[in-house]
């Protein structure tokens, strides 16, 4: 009974995902994008890999359009049919993202984390279109609940093992679908850089999945490198906070008919409750005996375990009330 109880909020809000992804799907035609997605789809599966794997006449990589070149042979290629592989990628974010934020933090974290997957704007817009971002955004959302998992499992060697080949299959798959998505693979690894005490197992495994991707993923890669080298030089960083403010807002307020001030204000609130939460869901795992980072003990209040005797830094003694256990003198 009580997984049945655990299981009726995910699912409850995977069928509002799908309702919400399938209306009005139609209700613009196919724009140019989206035929070129028709387009390739038609093509050989020869062809499609021609194309995408030497990133000629489209630089995109070949995933998708195979994925869409099977999808049609089954069910045409309509405006409803081309769109729907989307639809349903689109809708199978809402568990995973239930899934990883629960783990994560608990259950609660994890029914707003998916109820926000839901109802986002640039999700369900991509998820109402035929292109590769839907699964680009499941193949990464995937791929980072197998890393967490991954480096979390430390008592069943096997079943670590099946996260990390799990892990590396969907940051493969991720790179074939959009390169954008390899952008994912320096933050876990920054992650495991900056928890390094906690999580030092996990670097060899890591590693070895990283190096596994990196040869399977090389013809394209050298594509890559190829493309890049037609390009005139840029500077990746020019308006950095103004880009990140904007994206910021149009995933909170998107185009609704707000004052300005509480256009500003929404942002803002959500970023610093999402900085907030991110330390005060840490907990120290007790077995291991071991601080949290320095970043997230500043903006947590975090509270040194008794048994690890270790007092907090100064700046949280300070302002914390923080009384040093009689047992340390």
């Amino acid at each position: 009974m009580s997984s049945i109880r655990r299981l009726w909020l995910p699912l409850s809000l995977t069928w509002l995902a799908l309702a919400v992804r399938l209306h009005n799907l139609t209700y613009h035609s196919l724009w140019f994008d989206e035929a070129m997605s028709v387009h390739w789809a038609r093509s050989s599966v020869s062809r499609i890999l021609e194309v995408s794997l030497n990133l000629i006449e489209d630089r995109l990589p070949p995933l998708y359009y195979l994925s869409l070149h099977y999808w049609r042979l089954l069910f045409g290629d309509g405006e409803v049919s081309v769109r729907l592989l989307s639809v349903l990628l689109g809708t199978l974010l809402t568990p995973v993202v239930y899934r990883l934020a629960s783990d994560l933090f608990d259950r609660r974290v994890g029914a707003l984390a998916a109820t926000l997957a839901v109802f986002n704007p640039f999700l369900v817009w991509y998820s109402q279109e035929a292109r590769m971002y839907a699964l680009a955004v499941l193949l990464a959302t995937l791929g980072t609940w197998f890393f967490c998992r991954g480096v979390a499992c430390r008592a069943k060697r096997r079943l670590a093992f099946a996260h990390w080949i799990a892990y590396g299959l969907c940051a493969l798959a991720g790179l074939y679908t959009h390169l954008y998505t390899g952008f994912l693979l320096p933050a876990h690894a920054l992650y495991l850089l900056l928890t390094h005490r906690r999580s030092r197992r996990a670097w060899l495994p890591f590693a070895l999945t990283m190096l596994a991707v990196a040869v399977l993923f090389a013809p394209l890669a050298m594509a890559t490198w190829r493309v890049s080298n037609e390009a005139g030089p840029g500077d990746p960083l020019t308006g950095f906070w103004a880009r990140a403010w904007w994206l910021l807002s149009a995933f909170t307020v998107w185009k609704a008919p707000l004052s300005p001030a509480l256009r500003t204000v929404i942002p803002a609130t959500i970023a610093a409750l999402a900085v907030v939460g991110l330390g005060s869901g840490w907990r120290a795992d007790k077995r291991m005996g071991q601080a949290p980072p320095w970043g997230i003990r500043a903006i947590s209040g975090w509270r040194a375990d008794k048994r690890m005797e270790q007092a907090p830094p100064w700046g949280i003694r300070a302002i914390s009330g923080w009384r040093a256990d009689k047992r340390m003198g």
